[in-house]
This record gives structure tokens, sequence and C-alpha cells, in this order.
């Protein structure tokens, strides 16, 4: 077999081999509202926390089933959109999300 099929033929397994990694259009780990028009966690409403410092956050004015991230940490992969997750981001609230 000449040396350019065989090539052609690894590039394009390749291809296909990245093309199956694709998850389409689902949603994004950080969604904060989950699906459009719902704020099942609360998140829409505390959008206000964005930009606070740890400080200024008083974690028993939150909804019962808040997680908080602190820097460095990762929220994981389990979603609950029933659950508001604060992301902290420095010494300051970066995200609010349902998730």
């Amino acid at each position: 077999m000449p040396r350019w099929i065989a090539a052609t033929c690894l590039g394009l397994t390749g291809l296909l081999a990245l093309s199956a990694c694709d998850t389409g259009p689902g949603k994004d780990i950080y969604d904060f509202a989950g699906t459009l028009g719902q704020d099942s966690c609360g998140a829409v409403s505390n959008q206000n926390l964005v930009g606070k410092t740890v400080a200024e956050l008083n974690v028993v004015d939150l909804p019962r089933n808040t997680r908080v991230i602190q820097p460095g940490a990762t929220p994981g992969t389990s979603r609950d959109e029933r659950r508001m997750t604060v992301i902290i981001g420095g010494d300051k609230v970066t995200r609010v999300y349902c998730g």
C-alpha cells in the first residue's frame, strides 16, 4: 500500500475518533438557570452575590441546598438543578448557578 494512502487512512481514523467525542448541544455544567425561564434553585434571584467578597457572604442567608466552591476546587460532575452553586474566585463570588 502506498504511504500516502496509509497516511490518509490514519488521518481519517483520527478525525473519526475526535468526532465521537463531540457531545453536541447539551447543557453546560455551569448553566446558572438550567432551563431558560426557570429558577429551580434560586440562582437567578441571587445574582446580586456576584462580586461580593467572602466576608460579605452570609451562608445563613443562602438557600438550604447551596454548595460553595472555594478557589482551586472543582464542582464535580453531579448535577442537581435544585441545588445552588456559588463559585469563589480569589476572595470574591464569581458565579452563581443551579447545578
